[in-house]
């Protein structure tokens, strides 16, 4: 008699066995994943195939058959005593990383990674880790306090120390600065875990052991509209008691003692938004007539912008003063200087001068205390909070001139200052457009800037 009752399934076994194909819902969209279980460290792991181009449900079986067929010989290799892992020197592998991101990183980039991961080096070679394939994730854990305990650096005193050297002191890192180092020592990590150097590691053990320091973010600082009165005043004054206007554009003998201008590279900073690394090499070949193009290379995130100049009419009179000045220097804010053969060479300013002149500003000047990033805080902040210049797409507008998302003008500009309605400039919009007059001087008959449009 036959059996009656519901049939059972019947069971199909999975072509790729040993390799599990799965979909999942993120905020992006529809995401495949395949997973499976590693043979070296016996742990779960997974990798994304619509990162991988992986489309079309044919694509998919493809990889993860051939995947689930490399599985089955590494197993069987393992069980035949054969060696599986490698042995790679933690400095090794930090060095072929940076040989490969020296052409797609900026040296500012490379420099703060590089000051990240030396501690991680240190550290693990005093703990006796030499191979980055015994970095695991207790270790990771056990660096990570280690890292946030340890003082921050300051300078070697005394005799006989070499000029320059640092020692570990007493005083304690912030958390921004912990927080920096964590993440870029979370990026160098997740790009070695991606060559196959740190089978011990999957990008979850990563995250989950270096984790951010928790800290009370306070206001964005930028510079007040009475400051900036102050502070252009404060240049002003630092420049005509240092600085020979009528001299920029002569070749003179380098000297180490020579202070640069800074009124000029505040208001440019002030009016355009530009980060500091985009004004030192910014080249009049880039300032046209109504605007400015960085290009990709110029930029830290790598993406090309324009700033327009019609909002800012005073930095067009601005970059029309500073053009007959340069004379045949490329650079807008460069020096020129003469070696022993007789020949001109034109460079950006040193960053170390324009540093110590800012610095002088408020010491000896009565300026208040800025950073080249709080004034291109600054111009993003009351240009969005300016509704008479670009009306309903202030955040939007905002963040195309500085070069930065959305979300980060809304998060951090909007509201910050009240602005006259009627402000139809942003020298307006500060509030001290007499001020910026004074500094651009009077504008020339011919614009020399027309040429270059």
């Amino acid at each position: 008699m036959a059996k009656v009752g519901r049939p059972r399934n019947r069971r199909i076994r999975s072509p790729h066995s040993g390799v599990k194909l799965l979909r999942r819902t993120r905020a992006t969209g529809e995401v495949w994943l395949a997973r499976w279980i590693d043979p070296i460290t016996g742990k779960s792991a997974e990798l994304s195939l619509s990162a991988l181009g992986r489309s079309t449900d044919e694509s998919r079986r493809a990889w993860c058959i051939a995947k689930s067929v490399a599985l089955r010989d590494l197993k069987a290799a393992i069980e035949s005593g054969a060696a599986t892992l490698t042995q790679t020197p933690i400095a090794d592998a930090m060095a072929s990383y940076y040989r490969a991101k020296e052409t797609t990183l900026q040296p500012s980039t490379l420099t703060v990674y590089r000051e990240a991961t030396k501690p991680f080096t240190a550290w693990a070679a005093d703990k006796g880790i030499a191979m980055m394939e015994a970095v695991t994730q207790p270790k990771l854990v056990e660096f990570q306090s280690w890292f946030v305990a340890r003082p921050a650096q300051a300078q070697a005193k005394g005799k006989g120390v070499r000029r320059g050297a640092r020692v570990i002191g007493k005083r304690k890192r912030s958390p921004s600065q912990l927080n920096k180092c964590i993440r870029a020592l979370r990026t160098v990590l997740n790009e070695l875990r991606r060559a196959g150097k740190t089978p011990a590691l999957h990008s979850d053990s990563i995250k989950d052991s270096l984790r951010f320091v928790k800290w009370q973010k306070p206001l964005p600082h930028f510079v007040e509209a009475s400051e900036i009165r102050t502070l252009l005043a404060a240049a002003l004054r630092h420049d005509n008691s240092t600085f020979d206007f009528a001299r920029r554009g002569k070749v003179r003998q380098a000297s180490p003692h020579s202070r640069p201008p800074v009124a000029p590279m505040i208001a440019v900073a002030l009016l355009s938004g530009m980060r500091f690394g985009e004004l030192q090499h910014l080249t009049w070949e880039q300032v046209k007539a109504d605007e400015i193009r960085l290009d990709a290379t110029d930029t830290k995130t790598g993406h090309g912008r324009k700033i327009d100049l019609a909002p800012t009419p005073a930095l067009s009179e601005l970059f029309s003063r500073l053009k007959l000045q340069a004379g045949e220097c490329p650079f807008v804010f460069g020096t020129a200087s003469k070696d022993n053969r007789g020949r001109v060479h034109y460079a950006p300013v040193r960053r170390t001068l324009v540093e110590a002149e800012r610095k002088r500003l408020w010491q000896e000047f009565g300026a208040p205390r800025f950073t080249w990033h709080d004034l291109r805080r600054t111009c993003g902040t009351f240009l969005c909070c300016a509704p008479s210049i670009f009306g309903a797409a202030s955040a939007f507008l905002a963040a195309k001139r500085l070069g930065h998302s959305v979300k980060v003008s809304e998060r951090h500009y909007l509201g910050q200052v009240k602005v006259a309605p009627d402000a139809r400039t942003l020298e307006d919009a500060f509030g001290c457009a007499d001020v910026f007059k004074k500094l651009c001087g009077p504008a020339s008959a011919s614009n020399p800037l027309a040429a270059t449009a």
